[in-house]
């Protein structure tokens, strides 16, 4: 796996790229990532896999518009890190991406992001936006799907979100 993310860290006119690191049974496995940050023209990536923590800001692709994780079983809330992308239009966080109760978007950021999808994020309990986050997202129609345990699910749409507390028994 190392030798690919180095092979694809070299890849300069790479548009997008979908990486995934599974074990023999086909579960997720350590997904281990290079500095993407002299990848110019990437703009969509979708990793899905366990990283031991997430990339430094440095190390994303700076023009990146699009990121996915999935099953990153990240422990530290990555708002604060994914929120400094300052192309980052689309965010989605899916399938145990993040392990933790409470994500917040700190002020100042998240500038151009349109779209945040969050799903099956199974302990998140608290979703909070800094106090006028950004201009740009105050506006912006956020469309965040939820899913609390096994079988309820919540869609929201609000283009004024200042915070949001998810019940387990939506």
């Amino acid at each position: 796996m190392q030798d690919l993310v180095e092979w694809i860290s070299k890849l300069m006119n790479l548009q997008s790229l979908r990486l995934r690191s599974k074990d023999d049974a086909g579960r997720p496995a350590d997904l281990s990532l290079k500095p993407f940050s002299g990848l110019n023209k990437l703009s969509h990536m979708n990793l899905l896999g366990r990283l031991q923590k997430l990339p430094e800001i440095d190390h994303f692709p700076p023009n990146i518009k699009v990121l996915t994780l999935s099953v990153s079983q990240l422990d530290e809330d990555p708002m604060p890190v994914l929120g400094q992308l300052q192309s980052l239009t689309v965010l989605r966080l899916f399938a145990n991406s993040y392990l933790g109760e409470k994500i917040v978007c700190p002020r100042g950021t998240f500038k151009g992001l349109e779209v945040l999808k969050l799903w099956m994020l199974k302990d998140l309990k608290n979703l909070g936006f800094g106090r006028r986050c950004n201009e740009e997202t105050q506006r912006a129609q956020h469309q965040m799907l939820f899913q609390a345990g096994k079988h309820s699910q919540q869609a929201i749409a609000a283009g004024n979100l200042q915070g949001f507390d998810l019940n387990q028994h939506v």
